[in-house]
């Protein structure tokens, strides 16, 4: 009997198989106090500044979630205010003002938005339902999670059928115009899916998929990047690609489209991979990869992205192995407001963070790495 996966409510081989690989790249907990964590149509931020309660409200830093709802944002430095425009929505939001202006109508906040240390945190349900995402808080795990409007996008619905004198079984069954293979997308998820690579499919590769990936206990990845090896290329394209997959299951999961996943799981990851190409998203076309030596002979492998055209992206990453096979995971990163310059940043286990500003040039991100070592130091 065949498959057929609808939304949340059937759990299938391949999706048991690619949440088993996907579960190697969660964050951490750094401590024994349970953080506040938030994710985006599944993928959790990883943010420089922790998210914090006021007034039993959470607030997030504003860059890192206005990038992951993919909102166009501009900044008033004299008025101390942000606007966010997403399709036909535009929210206003002013620094220790309890008046948010979506559309131009007023509403009230709980809190207002907060400097706290040199990061804007705003309170993250009234952004999110301005941009008109659904918000829901998780006690036991402390967690925000956030549904997108582009989450399970799909075509306008067709005119409904001529009624029928009787209704049969047959009936309730999918029609072969309205079900899609597994190894497909419909038009409509597909759309979702390219939507995707500017606010959770780049994001969720830079700061969460391959620095879990890269730090975790993995001699295999330290011997590969000390050789300078082709399999270190691989095993970031593969990363990224992973990350992809990862998402069109969960636009698969999301969706209200019927998904067929047939009999079995064989080439299963292959024929994923192919709407990976459909959609323009393989890692070949965001990124090149290649090696540094640097001054006391730790090996970078260095990952340049093409371009950064989104709302905060890295130009570049260096994975650091150190003569001791140590690693460091080092990036340079686009900001919201700053467009001048870099952020020179380091990313652990279970944080983020700023060590300094540095430009656009590949040597200036290798020398920033060099006196870091060298001065030992860390976020």
């Amino acid at each position: 009997m065949e498959k057929v996966l609808k939304n949340k409510g059937c759990v299938s081989l391949v999706i048991c198989l690619l949440l088993l690989v996907f579960a190697q790249w969660q964050p951490v907990a750094a401590d024994e106090e349970m953080p506040i964590t938030v994710t985006v149509d599944g993928v959790q931020i990883a943010f420089d500044e922790q998210p914090i309660f006021e007034n039993d409200r959470v607030l997030v830093p504003m860059r890192f979630i206005f990038e992951a709802l993919g909102a166009e944002v501009t900044w008033d430095d004299a008025l101390q205010k942000a606007t966010a425009k997403k399709g036909t929505d535009t929210i206003e939001i002013t620094i220790d003002n309890d008046i948010m202006l979506k559309n131009g109508e007023e509403v009230v906040l709980d809190v207002p938005a907060r400097m706290v240390g040199d990061r804007t945190l705003v309170p993250v349900r009234a952004v999110s339902e301005g941009m008109g995402a659904d918000v829901d808080w998780i006690d036991e795990k402390q967690q925000v999670v956030i549904v997108s409007n582009t989450a399970g996008q799909t075509a306008p619905a067709p005119p409904p059928a001529e009624p029928t004198a009787t209704k049969t079984p047959d009936a309730e069954k999918p029609t072969e115009e309205q079900t899609y293979e597994a190894i497909t997308l419909s038009p409509a998820d597909m759309q979702t899916l390219k939507n995707s690579y500017d606010n959770l499919i780049r994001y969720n590769f830079e700061q969460t998929a391959l620095p879990q990936s890269v730090l975790k206990d993995n001699t295999e990845i330290v011997k590969e990047i000390t050789a300078k090896s082709e399999n270190a290329v691989t095993f970031v394209k593969d990363v990224w690609n992973w990350v992809v997959m990862q998402r069109i299951m969960q636009i698969q999961l999301l969706s209200k489209e019927v998904y067929n996943f047939g009999n079995g799981t064989e080439d299963i990851l292959d024929k994923y991979m192919n709407i990976v190409e459909d959609a323009g998203l393989e890692a070949s076309n965001y990124f090149d990869v290649s090696f540094e030596t640097l001054s006391d002979k730790s090996t970078m492998m260095l990952i340049s992205f093409k371009e950064t055209d989104t709302l905060m992206a890295c130009k570049f990453i260096g994975v650091v192995v150190r003569p001791s096979k140590s690693v460091r995971y080092f990036t340079a990163e686009t900001d919201l407001f700053d467009k001048d310059n870099l952020y020179f940043c380091e990313v652990t286990m279970n944080a983020r963070g700023t060590i300094g500003l540095i430009g656009f040039e590949k040597d200036e991100f290798i020398t920033a790495a060099e006196i870091t070592l060298e001065k030992h130091l860390a976020i």
